[in-house]
């Protein structure tokens, strides 16, 4: 009988986000991130003794759990996700300020690529990792397989991988230490953007996020009383979109409420034209005594007696 096999444990979000920070992506320079990755990936395979081949033919590196000893090689697939997945990102940048078709399609190539290597990680860690690393893995699968939908323009699609990988991060985060917890926020913050642009191709501005103040979006920009304040901090950002939202959100339910008892409103008065007719009394009197008050007045007044109405 075979012994079982022992469980790993990767922090994924939190591993990525300092290599990201650290090697290029703070400046979004994704060759420079890229690159760190390919160098890393060598160092990683003459330390194991795992390579692709020779110098003279490559023959390609099969992983298999049984192979899997330690987390160096858990680091090799996700590095060959990663690398990948800059290459697709350069790709991108170079096709919008150069609009080449084949720009286009070698950068959607690179994402299918990421989101393969992505598979095999999941894969194997299923077998030789821990619960909350295939919790992460699972969720940072389902974010690249979202930037591979937005590459082939299926925007439906990429909302939903977004979605699936956002409820992992929440559900993490408030589970973690402050470091680790950091690095969910900004996954957040970042997933938040790319629903938001999936909103606005399919046209659902009624579920996108305002626009009037971007603190989750790449710019970090606050305008505040004419100033114009920059928010570097990840968490700062985040609660800053949030409370943006909120007041958005009942703002509208005060319009609405308030709409609503102007209609209720306008029925009284058609009420009390048509009752004052049949009792005798004069329309002046009834639209002297009504309109004595502002509408802000009548609002305030029908709030504190029901029976106006």
């Amino acid at each position: 009988m075979e012994p079982p096999i022992p469980k790993f444990n990767l922090d994924v979000i939190h591993t990525l986000r300092e290599l990201q920070q650290q090697h290029g992506l703070k400046s979004f320079d994704y060759q420079r991130y890229r690159q760190y990755c390919t160098r890393r990936l060598r160092r990683i395979h003459k330390t194991v003794k795992m390579f692709a081949g020779t110098q003279k033919k490559y023959k390609g590196l099969v992983i298999q759990p049984e192979d899997v000893t330690d987390t160096r090689i858990l680091m090799i697939l996700l590095l060959q996700a990663e690398r990948a997945w800059a290459y697709g990102e350069q790709l991108k940048y170079d096709h919008s300020t150069t609009d080449a078709p084949r720009l286009h399609r070698h950068y959607a190539l690179k994402m299918a690529k990421a989101v393969a290597h992505a598979q095999k990680l999941l894969q194997i860690t299923k077998y030789v990792a821990n619960e909350r690393t295939i919790t992460e893995v699972e969720a940072y699968t389902n974010e690249i397989l979202g930037h591979f939908h937005v590459s082939k323009k299926d925007y439906s699609a990429a909302k939903d991988s977004y979605l699936k990988a956002r409820k992992v991060y929440v559900s993490q985060q408030e589970s973690s230490t402050p470091m680790v917890k950091a690095a969910y926020l900004q996954r957040i913050s970042d997933l938040d953007q790319n629903m938001r642009f999936c909103n606005y191709n399919l046209g659902d501005d009624a579920t996108a996020q305002t626009e009037t103040l971007q603190a989750g979006g790449s710019s970090g920009v606050l305008k505040w009383r004419g100033k114009t304040i920059s928010v570097n901090s990840e968490k700062v950002r985040l609660q800053l979109a949030t409370a943006e939202q909120a007041t958005s959100d009942i703002s509208s339910q005060l319009e609405k409420e308030a709409e609503a008892i102007t209609a209720s409103m306008l029925n009284k008065i058609i009420d009390m034209y048509v009752a004052s007719s049949l009792m005798g009394y004069s329309h002046d009197h009834v639209g002297c005594w009504f309109w004595k008050h502002s509408t802000v007045e009548w609002i305030e007044l029908v709030r504190k007696d029901n029976s106006l109405i």
